[in-house]
């Protein structure tokens, strides 16, 4: 008994099967070390690079409407390059900083960078809870603290919009503390709660300490938790909103394209010339691509193992599908009405009027 494999789904499974038994290992010797104290480093404005600084020029823009102003701009030395602005308005209890993620990849022997950016705004309490909305694309991998609350807004990039959502929130929690002011207070503030953050993540086993090492690693659970947001498409920043229309999108585009050509593709299989709306090779698989187009465009540009089975179908491609008899019979009945003369069929004469009804109804009884 033959069983139909589809190329599409053995790739899948194969990609999935690599990525859950490879993962573990990989993510252990390639994920970086959280160190126990932040080397942070104050960044005056003049030794910004000039990329630097205008990528930070449509933020200072943004907020200074808000009439946030920017007080520094640090980094952190000893982990990653992570370039982070802080922004403070007189007027309110909330502050602002816009961090820049940088991220170096090395493809075919060559290194290329990217970045990314993600603006978070926090309010500290009288309670010692701690206020953040931010809008970071990706769902974080460790256990929130229970003092602090998070809100994420992956969708908003606007600095007011998510102001108004912070301020609606810290409404509800009490009594607001104002932050440091001064540039050696606020980079106390960031080593303090740095280590704070660090000794809840030990309590509940997110982080190992590396022996030999100021550092942390992170543990074996966590790297499962990446593993599994990898497959989720709604912990890489998509709604739910966004992504149920596209995959029905992506799913259909393809039944559609064997429902609308199938026949054709039957002739073309079976004639030498094809009909003319499948002449180009490209006019199916223009569809198909559009099904990648509508992934790429609506989900943000990233890619998820998920995108794949949505796009599958069953069956094999279209151009591998074999007339079925159906489609060959209704390609003969097509082509002996094209080939066969068109014979005139003679006019129908009329039957002859029946003479004894005429003599009836003139002469009744």
């Amino acid at each position: 008994m033959r069983f139909p494999a589809d190329v599409d789904l053995v790739v899948f499974l194969y990609v999935t099967g690599k990525i859950l038994l490879t993962a573990l290992p990989n993510l252990r010797q390639s994920a970086p070390h959280v160190p126990i104290s932040y080397e942070i480093k104050n960044v005056p404005e003049a030794s910004l690079t000039e990329a630097q600084a205008r990528y930070f020029a449509p933020y200072d823009e943004k907020l200074a409407a808000m009439n946030y102003r920017p007080v520094c701009t640090y980094l952190i030395g000893n982990y990653g390059k992570n370039l982070t602005r802080h922004y403070l308005n007189p007027a309110e209890r909330s502050r602002c900083e816009v961090a820049i993620h940088e991220l170096a990849l090395t493809v075919e022997g060559r290194q290329a960078f990217t970045s990314s950016c993600v603006i978070h705004f926090h309010t500290r309490f009288t309670d010692d809870r701690v206020l953040t909305t931010r809008n970071m694309k990706l769902k974080n991998i460790l256990d929130n603290p229970p003092y602090w609350v998070l809100q994420e807004c992956p969708q908003i990039d606007d600095p007011a919009k998510l102001k108004r959502i912070h301020d609606a929130r810290a409404q509800t929690m009490g009594c607001p503390v104002a932050p440091p002011t001064d540039v050696d207070r606020i980079l106390r503030d960031v080593q303090s709660e740095h280590q704070r953050y660090s000794a809840y993540q030990l309590s509940v086993g997110g982080y190992r300490p590396v022996p030999g090492e100021d550092s942390y690693a992170l543990s074996d659970k966590v790297h499962w938790r990446g593993v599994r947001n990898y497959f989720n498409p709604f912990a890489q920043g998509i709604s739910a909103r966004l992504f149920f229309p596209v995959a029905i999108l992506a799913a259909a585009l393809p039944v559609f394209a064997r429902l609308e050509y199938a026949p054709a593709a039957a002739h073309a299989a079976h004639f030498s010339r094809p009909p003319s709306r499948i002449r180009c090779p490209g006019h199916t698989p223009a569809l198909l691509h559009r099904c990648g187009i509508s992934h790429r465009l609506l989900l943000r540009t990233r890619n998820f193992p998920l995108g794949l089975p949505a796009d599958l179908h069953p069956g094999p491609p279209l151009h591998q599908r074999q007339p079925g008899p159906h489609s060959l019979q209704r390609s003969r009945r097509r082509r002996s009405l094209v080939r066969s003369p068109v014979q005139e069929t003679p006019p129908r004469r009329p039957d002859p009027p029946n003479r004894s009804l005429i003599r009836a109804k003139a002469f009744p009884l």
